[in-house]
């Protein structure tokens, strides 16, 4: 969720109005990666790749981000909040969660005590390990041995008790990958040892939007991990739709960034990216970095915007052409000198914050397009509607994923055409959960993502 961050990195934050822009960046020149353009642009028949499945049927290992020294980073800046919030009072749009469970089938129900460790979140900060029973599959359902579960923010604000509409005991995880264990009757596409990614947007299947392939916009939606039970298990169960075949050369850990990168290719569908825009990309977190390399295969010449030096770096590495060491508000001066003065065409905000509009109506040439990608709680007040009419502005909104982006992000990434091996900045066995957690809710703005390991 694209909150704004406080003492705990999440609510709240400063502007950071005032910070100077520094040392004019430097650009560089990449050919766009041309290869690739068919698996950032949506086309129905290529996204039934053979690499997914049809909705139908205790010690810490440090791993380096970036060159520069992490004591040289700059105060807390917003990152990349989850995009997969539902609206409503609910987090599932108002309708209860007897009736959203009942959506979906067996799978909010707890399995018995005993076998099997699963991460259970009590309360805030009251996570526990406990044993439960391995899940059994039921006709049409997998069971998933789970392997490792990447932490975001929507987790980290599940777990501190700022996320609406979360009802304890929950068992948290959306990010996963894992090995199919068993099957259910009826299954047939899928086959044990395969190493999969789940797909965790649960939906009815059945309303208007699903019905016309947008189950992400599911009248009762609801978020694996959050309504019902996630991936911090050993196993989970789960129907076999949701699960999407891996190749089995790409390690499951780098995978977890996969589900990432699958809003992100969304949110640039739907804004509409084309070779030869400029694009500016607002904060450098996981998605900002991925939405930067997705603009790049594009043929989009990118520029990235953070207040911290290191994102800055990484975002160097993902073919940014100019970046931009700033506040958001702080970089309009230096968007419009990159851009020749007239703006540039797309600007996404991968930052969060009521300030990361009014700034992207003063980098936006006339006819350009926003996407609103990250998600902010946040009143924009005294903004005023007169830049949409007058330069014809488009504010477009972009939520969670479909299906059809799942497998041309697993190309993506198991091509090597999106780099995500410096994402993982520390690893966590299961059994310290907490510890992962507690250095998050720590270190913000120091992490791009968290792993656990469900096998350990």
């Amino acid at each position: 969720m694209a909150l704004g961050e406080g003492s705990l990195g999440l609510r709240g934050g400063g502007s950071g109005r005032g910070e100077s822009l520094g040392p004019r960046p430097r650009a560089r020149a990449i050919r766009p990666a041309g290869h690739f353009a068919h698996l950032v642009s949506r086309s129905p028949d290529r996204d039934q790749g053979r690499h997914g499945v049809r909705a139908r049927n205790a010690a810490r290992q440090e791993v380096r981000v970036g060159r520069a020294d992490r004591r040289d980073a700059d105060r807390p800046q917003r990152q990349d909040r989850d995009h997969l919030q539902l609206p409503g009072r609910a987090d599932h749009g108002g309708r209860s969660d007897a009736g959203l469970l009942d959506a979906r089938g067996t799978l909010g129900n707890p399995v018995a005590a005993n076998g099997t460790r699963t991460a259970v979140l009590k309360g805030p900060r009251k996570l526990e390990i406990v044993d439960r029973a391995k899940p059994e599959a039921g006709p049409g359902e997998v069971v998933v041995r789970t392997a490792a579960t990447a932490v975001c923010h929507t987790d980290l604000s599940i777990y501190v008790g700022e996320h609406p509409g979360v009802k304890y005991p929950v068992v948290m995880g959306h990010e996963s990958t894992g090995v199919i264990d068993s099957l259910g009757e009826g299954v047939a596409e899928v086959k044990p040892g395969q190493h999969v990614i789940i797909n965790p947007i649960i939906a009815c299947g059945r309303c208007d939007s699903c019905l016309r392939g947008a189950g992400n916009l599911c009248r009762v939606a609801g978020l694996f991990g959050r309504e019902v039970e996630g991936s911090l298990s050993q196993y989970v169960k789960l129907p076999s739709q949701y699960i999407h075949v891996l190749p089995p050369r790409l390690p499951l850990e780098q995978a977890t960034l996969i589900e990432t990168l699958a809003t992100v290719r969304h949110a640039q569908h739907r804004v509409g990216v084309s070779t030869g825009e400029s694009v500016v990309v607002l904060g450098q977190g996981t998605a900002g970095l991925l939405h930067a390399r997705l603009a790049v295969l594009t043929g989009a010449t990118v520029i990235s915007v953070s207040r911290t030096r290191w994102k800055l770096e990484m975002a160097e590495r993902m073919g940014a052409h100019h970046v931009v060491e700033s506040s958001v508000d702080g970089a309009v001066e230096e968007v419009r000198r990159l851009t020749g003065g007239k703006g540039a065409d797309v600007v996404i905000d991968a930052a969060g914050g009521a300030e990361t509009l009014r700034a992207a109506m003063d980098m936006l040439r006339p006819g350009g397009r926003f996407s609103a990608f990250a998600v902010s709680h946040e009143t924009v007040r005294g903004f005023s509607t007169f830049p949409l009419y007058f330069g014809e502005i488009s504010i477009i909104g972009s939520r969670a994923l479909t299906p059809q982006d799942m497998n041309p992000s697993i190309q993506l990434i198991a091509s090597g055409a999106v780099d995500v091996s410096g994402f993982i900045t520390a690893k966590y066995p299961l059994t310290d959960s907490a510890a992962a957690f507690e250095e998050y809710e720590r270190n913000p703005s120091r992490i791009l993502r968290i792993v656990i390991d469900s096998g350990s």
